[in-house]
């Protein structure tokens, strides 16, 4: 049996070419929050995250992101696949 923490890492490959699963074209993933954001909230238990601004952005597989601010842009860019949704879900 798989640990899930190694299940998780032999599919990762595959996962972080994953394109497909959802419309790239329809605006930022969900609708602009700041996945930074809403991981350091997470985190000290706050109520929601903030939304980010079209001034501060970051692609991955052709999806946009949204931040509210340059500093919480460079987290994710520096390891997108942190903040990004899980298992490509957007």
């Amino acid at each position: 049996m798989l640990h899930s923490a190694t299940f998780i890492a032999l599919l990762a490959p595959s996962l972080a070419d994953k394109t497909d699963c959802s419309d790239p074209d329809y605006g930022p993933v969900l609708s602009g929050v700041d996945f930074v954001d809403l991981q350091e909230i997470k985190q000290e238990s706050v109520d929601a995250p903030d939304l980010g601004v079209a001034d501060f952005t970051a692609q991955l597989n052709g999806f946009s992101f949204w931040f509210k601010s340059a500093a919480n842009q460079a987290k994710f860019e520096a390891d997108p696949w942190k903040y990004a949704p899980a298992f490509g879900g957007f």
